[in-house]
């Protein structure tokens, strides 16, 4: 038996999703404490969302060619120069921020 997609108990059982109701009171209480209604809460909500699986998608290429360039040269980094390469970052990342070794 197919069940409607609106089935509040398929949704919550399912998916992991509360309730509807229980999802609008949530939401209402949330854009209420953000100063702003709950209409532009979600439209604020759904564009990260999309900004988020925009920049992961630009990775996903990036990651594509970079792979498709060693593939094509054969040229890669010894781990023991990468390793250093990313030690010495770290640090200078760590100084930047005040930490001390």
């Amino acid at each position: 038996m197919h069940r409607r997609p609106n089935d509040r108990s398929v949704l919550h059982e399912h998916h992991g999703h509360p309730p509807a109701d229980e999802l609008k009171a949530r939401v209402a209480e949330a854009a209420k404490r953000a100063g702003t209604i709950s209409r532009n809460f979600f439209l604020e909500a759904i564009a990260g969302k999309a900004a988020q699986a925009e920049a992961r998608a630009g990775l996903d290429a990036e990651a594509e060619q970079r792979y498709a360039r060693i593939v094509e040269s054969g040229q890669t980094t010894p781990w023991d120069e990468m390793r250093r390469y990313l030690e010495d970052r770290a640090v200078l990342s760590w100084r930047e921020v005040g930490f001390k070794r």
